[in-house]
């Protein structure tokens, strides 16, 4: 199944309502993920631009826009980045293929 990192930045309120009420979301973040027919593989907290993330396995693109779509619906969720994740074997071929492609670019200063 196709990797994706699902990062995540909660609004101040569910914060404060995460402050007031602590509890591990992992539980009820794999249910969502397996009602979709993925799999949890991680969920982590971080620093930064976003305030966690999300390995998922996802049987494919709809599903796993289907999981981003569910889990901001509820307004909790101020925004989500999905990212497909690739295999080094998968860039490999990639790689491969793109030394037997050609492609002109523009002509800059002309």
């Amino acid at each position: 199944m196709p990797l994706y990192m699902c990062q995540f930045t909660y609004t101040s309120d569910a914060w404060a309502t995460l402050v007031a009420h602590p509890s591990n979301r992992t539980e009820i973040v794999h249910g969502l993920v397996e009602q979709a027919g993925g799999r949890l593989l991680g969920l982590y907290y971080c620093f930064g631009d976003y305030d966690g993330l999300m390995l998922i396995e996802a049987p494919d693109e709809q599903a796993m826009a289907a999981i981003a779509a569910a889990a901001i619906a509820p307004g909790h969720v101020r925004r989500i980045k999905t990212t497909p994740l690739l295999e080094p074997e998968t860039i490999v071929e990639a790689l491969d293929c793109a030394r037997r492609l050609s492609f002109t670019g523009p002509d800059v200063g002309r």
